[in-house]
């Protein structure tokens, strides 16, 4: 989760290179949402301890234990949507990416790979 939200918070300011920021913020916003949902279904619960003969006196007992909410399931949904759309635009890009080289290629054309990137994103 901390891992997501400082790459995220860093992508929105600086030019993430290879991938590109949109893809960058939906990767690790999904990462983020994941794992502020997951966060928020594990729930700390404390029960006090009766006092025993073979256990000693009284005490304060915790566990964390996994409870799902309506926020948390929606949290989880979202950033697992957010992975999957993130997922397959790299993927669509990198397909694209090759087809569209190999056929410029195979054209006899010269475009560089910065304006192939161009082309590839305005399609998207």
């Amino acid at each position: 989760m901390y891992l997501g939200g400082a790459v995220f918070a860093v992508s929105l300011f600086v030019d993430v290179k290879g991938i590109g920021n949109v893809n960058a913020q939906l990767l690790w916003g999904g990462c983020f949402l994941l794992g502020l949902g997951e966060w928020k279904n594990h729930k700390v619960e404390s029960w006090i301890k009766p006092p025993n003969a073979y256990t000693g006196g009284t005490a304060l007992m915790s566990s964390t234990v996994r409870k799902p909410d309506f926020i948390g399931v929606l949290l989880l949904i979202l950033g697992v949507a957010l992975l999957c759309v993130a997922a397959w635009r790299i993927i669509l890009v990198s397909l694209l990416h090759n087809s569209l080289s190999v056929r410029i290629f195979s054209i006899g054309m010269e475009f560089s790979s910065r304006s192939a990137i161009k082309l590839v994103e305005s399609v998207l």
